[in-house]
């Protein structure tokens, strides 16, 4: 297979606990992300990735399609990673469900370039008011597009306009399987960001910046998009 999307789905959250299943107009929100995945014109498959029993009842209730994790992960990319080995996915996207609303054009623009790049993610631009949320997650980049930190402090320090993390990735076969050998890396734990783990070990994503899109972080975020849906 050449194209592989998965939307990791976990309930340990520690900002919202068991939000994936967090219920709008009575239907789980990884089912709005799935939604927003099976946008993508060049994935061949789109599946969510689990081992939590409550989510594969609500894949098998929806009629949506699953693959079950055997192994036991830390985050999302590990759980992307044992998926995409079992399918033997070229490349792999992970749509994080904490983007239900994620424009389904971006995930083929990420698949294009990763012809190209082995990481690749995406931003938007905000200003400073937003960046104080510890929850958005912060960019510095070089002047080509490649990562350079990615931070819940505000950085770069003294800017007055900022890159917000959009939670969907691009990775190669050979990278993922790359990010299970390498151990959790001090950053990572620090600032509870997967993605470090190939920054600390001198692997950079190449960006693309899109429109800004709803991240459902902390329960303001939930009903904020609660009431989006149900008007």
């Amino acid at each position: 297979m050449k194209y592989l999307l998965l939307i990791p789905v976990g309930l340990k959250s520690k900002r919202l606990h068991g939000k994936a299943l967090l219920e709008i107009k009575g239907r789980p929100l990884f089912t709005y992300t799935y939604e927003s995945a099976v946008k993508s014109k060049l994935a061949e498959k789109v599946l969510i990735t689990t081992d939590e029993p409550e989510v594969i009842t609500q894949c098998e209730k929806y009629k949506l399609p699953f693959f079950q994790n055997e192994l036991p992960h830390l985050n999302g990319t590990s759980r992307c990673a044992e998926a995409a080995s079992k399918l033997n996915a070229d490349f792999v996207i992970n749509h994080q469900v904490d983007y239900p609303m994620l424009d389904g054009s971006v995930h083929d623009k990420l698949f294009e370039l990763l012809h190209e790049n082995e990481l690749v993610s995406a931003f938007y631009t905000t200003n400073a008011d937003e960046a104080q949320n510890p929850n958005r997650v912060k960019i510095a980049s070089t002047i080509d597009s490649k990562t350079l930190y990615f931070s819940r402090s505000v950085i770069p320090h003294g800017a007055t306009q900022f890159h917000i993390h959009v939670g969907v990735y691009g990775y190669t076969k050979k990278m993922l399987k790359l990010y299970t050998s390498l151990k959790q890396s001090s950053n990572e734990s620090f600032e509870s960001l997967e993605q470090l783990r190939f920054l600390e070990n001198c692997h950079t994503f190449k960006l693309i910046e899109v429109q800004k899109t709803v991240s459902i972080d902390a329960k303001e975020d939930f009903e904020g998009l609660k009431k989006q849906i149900m008007r």
